[in-house]
């Protein structure tokens, strides 16, 4: 798999795989301590995050993004 190949700090690890009973492929990544951006901003409950925050994540997605290329 690609995903085996990319070592990276802002790019999450790959452990593996494994087909479920339903018929769908699983991927198994590594555990992401500070948790998803989805879940960040969902536990703003409607308050902004300050700029330096957001040009933090932005710069390591960035970061990632060229890696894969």
């Amino acid at each position: 798999y690609i995903l085996e190949a990319l070592n990276h700090p802002n790019i999450i690890r790959f452990l593996g795989t494994f087909d479920s009973k339903a018929g769908y492929l699983n991927i198994v990544m590594s555990y992401a301590e500070g948790g998803d951006l989805s879940k960040r901003i969902k536990d703003t409950k409607g308050t902004y995050f300050p700029e330096n925050v957001i040009l933090g994540w932005f710069t390591q997605i960035a970061l990632a993004l060229k890696h894969i290329h």
